[in-house]
């Protein structure tokens, strides 16, 4: 809580509560297969973190992994909220299962440089590609689709192994 000349504030991070992401980190890395990696996404645990993940049988995947509050649309989220309510607590967010996930895109690659979900993998394959949207990303999205593709641990090898 903060009070200061105009008033006093709080803030509530429900993420914080939970101690879920412990179990997540470790479902995930002792994960044998991807139906047991996704498994463990599926706890919800940690509350941000873009996922990457690839496997020998070719799988790639990308998560842009989220514990997004449901908000009650009657106040403007963006501004200062009442602390007279429990409407303006989060009691519960959007599921796995419409968080934003890419598996095994077209063009053979996922990349994450901590960008948006929107620009993963090539333009054909992204969710919904906006120019410009970080140059970085392009410049190796283009790198990419020269025809050095790194996308599962046995092109990893093969690639390492050429070189």
């Amino acid at each position: 809580m903060v009070k200061n000349d105009s008033g006093v504030f709080s803030f509530h991070l429900n993420s914080l509560e939970i101690i879920l992401a412990i179990d997540q980190w470790y479902q995930m890395s002792k994960s044998e297969n991807f139906h047991q990696f996704k498994e463990a996404l599926q706890l919800m645990g940690v509350p941000r973190f873009n996922i990457v993940y690839a496997d020998d049988k070719d799988n790639i995947f990308y998560m842009s992994n989220a514990k997004i509050p449901l908000r009650d649309s009657i106040y403007n989220w963006s501004t200062t909220l009442p602390g007279n309510t429990s409407k303006t607590k989060t009691t519960a967010y959007f599921p796995y299962e419409s968080l934003p996930m890419l598996q095994n895109p077209d063009c053979g690659y996922i990349f994450n440089t901590n960008n948006s979900p929107f620009n993963c993998t090539e333009k054909k394959d992204n969710f919904n590609y906006k120019e410009g949207l970080n140059e970085f990303m392009s410049n190796y999205s283009n790198y990419l689709n020269s025809g050095r593709r790194l996308h599962s641990s046995t092109k990893l090898k093969k690639y390492t192994q050429n070189t």
